[in-house]
């Protein structure tokens, strides 16, 4: 398929200066954040310059392929991080590849102008999209076209695709026909408590906490587990977790704690949830414990290492176990430097294989030493070769409860 480009008329290597004062602007926001420095309120703001990018972006075409090629060269990588952003290098490599950032950002278009996303059929037609915009700089609205007459748009051809009204639900009815009722919100009883153990290996370590408990609550809702929710304006489900492993980072064992408002036994609960678990998350154990009981990390956790043939340094590691203090330090997410005694807290080191090892780190208040810090100190690996060492978090029985 040929797609029409616009094609701007020839000009100079783009140099460009900036028509937003950036630095105004972003002292405007911290006296705003000031003045609405009180409770109740929180302000969130987007950095301009992000913000100039992201509008690049949006509407720019295939010649942006040498501005990504040319900017990712020059290091800009992981921009959505403030510390990451590289601004700078941006407009270098926008001069450099000639292209003109206004030319995609601020200048008028035509509506004859073909645009970057026309290949791309979305079922409403163009124009009825040029309608709209008129319709908006006149402030004329349009109807809805489940309560009038059809407005045009293209999406419904009427045998396939067409609006279909649903009466509106009685209270007290759910909506299914013959389906077992959503779980209650009724927080009235106390409920019982369970302390789930699970493990997360496989495919499942690429999640991340918040979309590992997604799955959970999606698993628990679908075996058709009453819970019971926190009260208030945004009910949530009584349901609470143990620290959350790093992205990548195996575990035999985690745990979370659930309140059920129905009786269940044990074995039943596990059966259950077994059941709706997605692949690497497998349900080990279920026990009822006290209302009162939080989940606990031990004073020491094991870790086992498995390397890729070849990347155990044996002289790293002997220097590390014959010295006597071995200090290290890293910068935080904040740039502050953080320093670990690793020989205080790294416990004696057993080999497992002749590519596995076996560690255990001393769970300290408030300083906790991961393993891959530790495989950085001492091994020296970081990137690529780092992310293939195999760290799995081992079992050694539930918390007291």
């Amino acid at each position: 398929m040929s797609v029409a480009t616009f094609i701007p008329k020839p000009h100079t290597p783009f140099q460009w200066a900036p028509q937003i004062p950036f630095e105004a602007s972003r002292e405007k926001i911290v006296c705003l954040k000031r003045v609405l420095n009180r409770p109740g309120i929180q302000f969130k703001w987007q950095n301009p310059e992000v913000s100039l990018l992201e509008g690049l972006w949006a509407r720019g075409d295939r010649r942006l392929s040498s501005l990504l090629i040319r900017a990712y060269q020059k290091g800009c990588c992981f921009d959505a991080w403030t510390d990451h952003f590289k601004f700078d290098q941006w407009m270098a490599s926008l001069s450099e590849v000639g292209i003109d950032l206004d030319f995609f950002t601020t200048r008028t278009r035509s509506f004859s102008e073909p645009l970057p996303w026309d290949p791309f059929d979305i079922g409403v037609t163009r124009d009825f999209l040029m309608a709209e915009w008129k319709k908006a700089e006149k402030g004329e609205p349009t109807g809805d076209c489940r309560k009038g007459t059809c407005q045009g748009c293209g999406v419904c051809d009427f045998k396939i695709i067409k609006p279909e009204i649903f009466e509106p639900i009685e209270s007290g009815n759910n909506g299914f026909q013959g389906e077992k009722k959503l779980p209650a919100l009724n927080v009235n009883a106390p409920g019982q408590p369970y302390r789930i153990d699970y493990s997360k290996q496989g495919p499942a370590r690429y999640f991340g906490h918040l979309e590992m408990v997604k799955l959970i609550l999606q698993g628990i809702r679908r075996a058709g587990i009453t819970m019971v929710y926190s009260q208030g304006f945004h009910p949530k489900p009584r349901i609470s977790f143990g620290d959350p492993l790093p992205v990548g980072m195996e575990s035999e064992g985690e745990a979370f704690d659930l309140l059920v408002a129905e009786s269940i036994s044990p074995k039943g609960l596990m059966d259950a949830l077994k059941r709706q678990m997605p692949e690497g998350i497998e349900i080990k154990g279920c026990q009822p414990v006290s209302a009162k009981a939080g989940i606990h990390a031990p004073p020491v956790i094991r870790y086992r290492i498995v390397f890729k043939r070849g990347v155990l340094n044996e002289g790293a590691l002997e220097a590390f176990q014959n010295a006597e203090r071995f200090s290290w330090e890293q910068p935080d997410r904040k740039g502050r430097l953080k320093s670990y005694e690793l020989k205080s807290m790294v416990h004696p080191i057993k080999r497992i294989a002749s590519n596995s090892l076996e560690i255990q780190i001393e769970n300290r208040s408030g300083k906790t030493l991961r393993p891959d810090t530790w495989i950085r100190a001492v091994f020296g690996l970081s990137g690529e070769v780092l992310r293939g060492v195999r760290i799995i978090k081992l079992y050694d029985g539930s918390d007291d409860v």
